[in-house]
């Protein structure tokens, strides 16, 4: 049976402190791209109730094992759910393993960069959203966030350092 993997849409709203005037100011809307895959959890995104998506995405990372294709939906919602809950660095984790999957990885590159944009990482958000445009040079959603991003880079005087701590590992592989 072949199961065609579409996608839903998650606007991401998140709030970065990055002392411009001392003041928190909202991130923008960056898009995250949820798998709408029948994988237990996915449901629960949509409802928008990411704490009881990333356990049932943690059970069904579980039985999933070490099949790629099986996976790579898991990795992707539990990295929205994470970023949803503004648990970065779980995030972060999930989205790397996700690229590293080796599946969908324009979407897989455009949700990492919405996780480094979320950590005040603009220079790897940017690298992130090139990367996505270079696997599918027509995703609407990775070109919007990448302009996004670079009007950050740009707003924080192009400093390619990091406004608040992610690993390095959010650089994209290719």
């Amino acid at each position: 049976m072949d199961r065609k993997t579409t996608t839903l849409r998650i606007i991401a709203f998140t709030l970065l402190s990055i002392g411009l005037s001392g003041n928190a100011m909202a991130a923008g809307q960056f898009e995250l791209l949820a798998s709408d895959a029948e994988v237990y959890g996915t449901r629960a995104i949509e409802r928008g109730e990411y704490a009881e998506a990333a356990d049932k995405l943690g059970l069904a990372l579980e039985l999933a094992g070490d099949a790629h294709m099986m996976r790579a939906p898991v990795l992707n919602n539990l990295c929205v759910a994470y970023t949803m809950q503004q648990k970065l660095d779980q995030a972060a984790a999930y989205c790397d393993e996700y690229v590293a999957n080796g599946r969908e990885l324009s979407i897989a590159y455009n949700n990492r960069g919405v996780v480094s944009a979320a950590s005040g990482d603009f220079a790897s958000a940017v690298a992130n959203f090139e990367a996505s445009l270079d696997e599918n040079p027509a995703d609407a959603v990775a070109r919007k966030n990448l302009r996004l991003a670079q009007q950050r880079l740009a707003s924080v005087g192009g400093n390619s350092e990091k406004l608040a701590g992610t690993s390095d590992d959010s650089q994209p592989k290719g």
